[in-house]
Order: C-alpha cells, then sequence, then structure tokens
C-alpha cells in the first residue's frame, strides 16, 4: 500500500480559483468605458478660438493647437491641493461634428523605496474635467 502525503490539502482548490477567476473576469468586463466631457461647439467662425482662449486661461502653455483639426494638448501645469505635489494636462479632441471631448490628466509625485522621486502615471480627473467643460460652455454661450 502506498503511503500517504502528509501535506495539508488545499482548502482553495483549482476549481475554486477558476471559478474565481471567472468572477472577477465577468466583473471586469461590465466596467463601463471612460467617457471625456464632451462640449458642443455653435457653429460660427469665432466659437473654437473663444474655447481656445478659455482652456488658455485655466492652462497657459498648449503644446498643440490645431484650429482646423480642433486638437489642443497643454503642457502639464503644476497642482497642489496641500497634500501631495501634482501635475495636470487638459487634452481637447472632435468626437462628433459640433463637439469635443476634454480630458484632464492628472498625476502625483511620489518617492521610490530609494527616495527618488517620481510621477505617478496619469489618470483622468473627473472634477477637473466637468469644471473645466462647465468653463467653456460658459465661454460658448452667445
Amino acid at each position: 500500500m502506498p503511503a500517504r502525503s502528509s501535506a495539508p490539502t488545499p482548502a482553495f482548490g483549482w476549481t475554486s480559483c477558476r471559478v474565481a477567476a471567472a468572477v472577477l473576469l465577468a466583473a471586469g468586463c461590465r466596467v463601463p468605458p471612460y467617457e471625456p466631457e464632451e462640449v458642443l461647439v455653435p457653429d460660427g467662425a469665432d466659437a473654437f478660438p473663444r474655447l481656445v482662449a478659455a482652456v488658455r486661461a485655466r492652462f497657459p502653455r498648449l503644446l498643440v493647437c490645431d484650429l482646423e483639426g480642433r486638437r489642443l494638448q497643454s503642457a502639464w501645469i503644476d497642482v497642489d491641493d496641500g497634500v501631495v505635489p501634482g501635475r495636470q494636462r487638459v487634452s481637447v479632441f472632435p468626437t462628433a461634428r459640433d463637439r469635443v471631448g476634454i480630458v484632464v490628466e492628472r498625476s502625483w509625485l511620489r518617492q521610490d523605496f530609494a527616495g527618488a522621486p517620481y510621477w505617478t502615471a496619469p489618470v483622468g480627473d473627473r472634477d477637473a474635467e466637468r469644471e473645466l467643460a462647465a468653463a467653456l460652455r460658459a465661454a460658448l454661450t452667445p
């Protein structure tokens, strides 16, 4: 008769792992996609230049300013919420013939285990997007 192993059997077997993986995968697939804040740009030759001026009021340096393609991207600006130093930038791009999308990205300054500073990966800042979209809508209202 073969000797039995004295090693304990795992309480969480392969079947349980597969079920857990399937549940996590299904939950991940149900996350809604990121939707940028949208602003209606009315017809008129001065509408997009007014939008550019409103963006520059908050993000003074634009790295991309394509008036014909209705694309903007600002340089990073410093933001300080009193807790952790950070930076923000905005991107504006066409989403439809008469609309533009707005994405405000933010990252924070951190230190690695050796104390060297680094920036975190940028993430969308929904509150800043809503606030900027409201300012742009006000600037585009005649």
